[in-house]
C-alpha cells in the first residue's frame, strides 16, 4: 500500500509540475487546505505515516 501511494504521489506531482523544482517547492511549502492544516505535504507524510501518504496521494489525485 505504501509503495502504491508513493508511486501515485510521484506520478501526480510530475504530471502536474513538469519542472522538478516546482514539484519540490509544492511538497515542502505550507498549504492551507483543510487536509494539510498549514503543514507541508512532506510534513503530513512524515508525521502521519501511512495515513499521511494516503492523504497526499488522494489530494494530488483529485487534481488529475
Amino acid at each position: 500500500m505504501r509503495v502504491s501511494a508513493v508511486l501515485n504521489i510521484y506520478r501526480s506531482l510530475f504530471d502536474r509540475f513538469p519542472v522538478k523544482e516546482e514539484a519540490l517547492i509544492w511538497m515542502t511549502g505550507r498549504h492551507h487546505a483543510p487536509v494539510f492544516d498549514g503543514r507541508s505535504p512532506l510534513v503530513v507524510m512524515l508525521e502521519d505515516g501511512d495515513r499521511g501518504l494516503e492523504v497526499v496521494a488522494r489530494y494530488l489525485h483529485s487534481w488529475r
